[in-house]
């Protein structure tokens, strides 16, 4: 693992590892690659920076295809699968009501990244931020689906300069981002986190700096302020990204060995496959290159050799002598082993058993005998009940931090979104209506090729085409049935926020007016459609779309509490809004979600939600409209707040 080069300096790498004691499912992790043959399976989830998309980019490799061609090397034993769940122009609410369902429940190892995805212009700032409430349930989610999976998050930053031209750089403020809240939950659930914002807000505006810790100018690693181009992609996967893999697992394997070599000797296991962690290069250097790898690089950036493990023997059966020395921590925002674990003897190896902490099987390390077998197999002992025990910890998630996501985040939603949808569509509906799939990926040509090819080939290993049906004029329905009522809500959580989800709401994913410059429809006016119960249900009446101002996402949604019947018909009708109404419209799917009745547990949730709706008021009437590519109307901002739309 440590002769497998990074993309950047340690100096500079060290700066974006956030680390926690006690990293959830990590060990688990290292057991599993510390294995010939593993299959690891590795998911990412984001937008368009982990998609690939980018101005006819045709979908290209991104960081998450250098992580997995890194791990690959650095576990060459192993087989490493990528599952990019990323979707252009999209938010967090869609993965976390949905697309988590996607991940296999035995995957090992899945990275988020939403720090830029619906995040911008302050709207992840607070606890009480919808945003951040989905961000958490997707976390929440994933660890109940895929329980034995490591995690990792990934704050990506908009590294816009708002000087005007001739100006001095004045970079987008360091607080403009989502990476803040999100590193609140990674520490409450102990989950690593990589902040390319911390390792590069410093340098991103000064070339010479930039070129000194990465080896490129910014125009060479970013293709606009916001996506990086294929070397950018190199630093963050091969960099960033695996620098924090590497450090995060060094502790997990240096534990493992530490496990072995006090455990009992067995000589019928098969050994793990550990070579690849030893390293007997010289000082490594940063690799650079987006083409070859150079030397290698230690974990910090202090002038020792990067720690070596060796399970060599001698012939004779004394117990292996173990030398413990430590480098200087990196610099991160929590303190990160890097110590250099040597084990010696001169016995001929022997084969110990070493118990995996998510089976109560045993799996086999190679390693030295001891001296004494009742002392080792009094250490295996302990060793085995600390690690039952904490796997047991890791599977009670405690309350959940968002008072929004503890009403709902620990239940599971019926969806059926894209290509899905078309089961719980009724067809005589889709038919009259003259409603046809469609895919409104933006992009160009070349770019919905490219991703249809993509999922020919991958299938649900890839998620960027944003089917849905969608048809032009003004009362068209369309109707669906959904079972509202067999829904059951999980019982990981440790307290009162696995009471028992006994609501239900009712949720429509659809194309918004305006997306990254792209109009949906025909007209200069925004899409706008009602949602009405209409037989076997009931539920308020809700209006999507209707707002002419433009969002980072494409997709959007709309949601109402609806009561439970197993076949709920929902219908949804476009509406006239006037002379130049846009008769279009695109729904993508339609969810119906377990939750809780809303309750504030105390006065400062009660605070915080108070503040985040004073917040989007304000940011509703007078941020959004400098931000816009056509005004807003007093009609349309009448319009929605009397409607008080969910977008």
């Amino acid at each position: 693992m440590l002769r497998v080069p990074l993309a950047a300096s340690p100096s500079i790498l060290e700066q974006g590892y956030g680390a926690v004691q006690g990293a959830r499912n990590w060990d688990t992790l290292a057991q599993k690659l510390s294995k010939q043959g593993a299959n690891i399976q590795v998911a990412v989830f984001g937008s368009s920076l982990t998609q690939g998309y980018h101005k006819g980019s045709g979908f290209a490799e991104t960081w998450a295809h250098e992580v997995q061609r890194w791990l690959q090397a650095a576990f060459p034993s192993s087989n490493v699968d990528l599952i990019n769940l990323a979707r252009d122009a999209t938010d967090v609410t869609p993965a976390a009501t949905c697309w988590y369902q996607r991940v296999p429940a035995d995957a090992d190892l899945v990275i988020v990244d939403y720090s830029l995805g619906g995040c911008g212009n302050m709207l992840c700032a607070g606890v009480g931020s919808e945003l951040v409430a989905s961000y958490e349930t997707l976390l929440r989610r994933l660890m109940r689906n895929a329980p034995n999976a490591a995690l990792l998050l990934l704050e990506n930053f908009f590294f816009l300069d708002m000087a005007g031209p001739g100006q001095p750089a004045t970079p987008l403020p360091y607080y403009q981002t989502g990476g803040d809240m999100h590193w609140l939950l990674a520490r409450r659930y102990r989950i690593p986190m990589v902040s390319v914002r911390d390792a590069l807000y410093d340098v991103m505006f000064n070339d010479t700096a930039l070129q000194a810790a990465v080896g490129v100018t910014r125009q060479q690693m970013m293709a606009d302020d916001m996506h990086p181009n294929a070397q950018g992609h190199r630093i963050i996967g091969r960099g960033l990204v695996a620098y924090a893999l590497r450090a995060t697992l060094q502790q997990e394997l240096s534990g493992i060995i530490t496990a072995a070599s006090t455990a009992p000797s067995s000589t019928s296991a098969q050994p793990h496959s550990i070579s690849n962690l030893n390293s007997t290069s010289a000082q490594p250097q940063p690799d650079v290159s987006s083409t070859s790898d150079r030397a290698q690089l230690s974990l910090n950036s202090a002038s020792t050799q990067p720690p070596s493990i060796n399970l060599k023997a001698s012939s004779t059966s004394a117990a292996p002598q173990l030398n413990l020395s430590s480098a200087s921590p990196p610099a991160s925002k929590a303190p990160a082993s890097t110590s250099a674990l040597t084990a010696s003897s001169t016995s001929a190896p022997a084969r110990v058993a070493v118990h995996s902490p998510s089976t109560s099987a045993s799996s086999s390390i190679s390693a030295p005998t001891t001296a004494s077998a009742a002392s080792s197999t009094s250490g295996a002992t302990a060793t085995s009940t600390s690690a039952t025990a904490r796997v047991a910890a890791q599977q009670q998630l405690p309350d959940a931090v968002s008072p929004l996501a503890a009403n709902e985040a620990d239940g599971d939603p019926f969806c059926a979104d894209g290509r899905d949808l078309d089961a719980a569509a009724i067809q005589s509906t889709v038919q009259s209506g003259g409603w046809q799939w469609s895919d409104s990926a933006p992009g160009t040509a070349a770019d919905i090729d490219a991703c249809r090819a993509a999922r020919a080939a991958r299938g649900a290993h890839v998620n960027c085409g944003n089917w849905g049906l969608s048809t032009k004029g003004v009362g068209k329905r369309l109707e669906f049935v959904v079972d509202t009522q067999s829904l059951q809500s999980s019982s990981s959580s440790s307290s009162s926020s696995s009471s028992l989800l006994d609501r239900r709401r009712l949720v429509v994913f659809y194309d918004r007016a305006m997306a990254k410059g792209f109009r949906v429809g025909g007209s200069s006016e925004p899409p706008t459609a009602l949602v009405q119960c209409v037989r076997g249900c009931s539920c308020s009446e809700l209006l999507l779309g209707g707002q002419s101002l433009t969002w980072w996402e494409l997709m959007a949604s709309g949601s109402t509490e609806v009561s439970q019947h197993p076949k709920c018909v929902v219908r949804l009708t476009i509406v006239d809004r006037g002379a130049d109404t846009n008769d279009f419209f695109k729904v993508n799917g339609i969810a119906v979600v377990p939750f809780r009745k809303p309750r504030v547990e105390n006065w400062f949730a009660e605070v915080a939600l108070a503040r985040e709706q004073m917040f989007m008021d304000e940011y509703k009437s007078r941020l959004v409209p400098h931000l816009q590519l056509d005004a807003v109307s007093a009609t349309d901002a009448a319009w929605a707040s009397d409607r008080n739309l969910a977008t």
